[in-house]
């Protein structure tokens, strides 16, 4: 098994097998705009989760690099709650911005949550300033 290549697994509604899984991507920005243009298919409900990773599903070395079910909401709270257009617009907003968010709304603390992992993820000491 080459685990350099990144594979993207789908899983459909209530369900924890695969509907289908890639072959392999060598290189990561292809395996993520395959993943993305699985949105339309979780919106629709067709699909439950979609997953970015490297290494088979199923084995204990798998590591997940995306999880498009949570892209997809963290954009619809984006868009609810911040002048941005999506979610990555937010996590790379450039001069080093950094969202001030009222953590009291379950939803804004969710956005929250969301930014603080994905920027955690991508090693980046930027992270959502909470009030209340």
């Amino acid at each position: 098994m080459d685990n350099r290549k990144f594979r993207v697994t789908a899983f459909a509604q209530d369900s924890r097998t695969p509907v289908f899984a890639s072959g392999g991507f060598r290189s990561e920005p292809n395996a993520r705009n395959f993943l993305r243009r699985q949105r339309r298919k979780i919106r629709s409900g067709e699909l439950s989760r979609v997953v970015l990773h490297r290494g088979e599903w199923g084995s204990k070395r798998v590591r997940i690099v995306e999880d498009i079910r949570e892209w997809s909401e963290a954009d619809d709270l984006t868009v609810a709650h911040t002048a941005f257009d999506s979610f990555r617009e937010l996590v790379h907003a450039p001069g080093g911005y950094r969202p001030s968010l009222d953590v009291s709304d379950p939803d804004r603390r969710k956005l929250a949550d969301y930014y603080d992992k994905e920027q955690e993820r991508r090693f980046e000491p930027r992270r959502v300033f909470r009030y209340s």
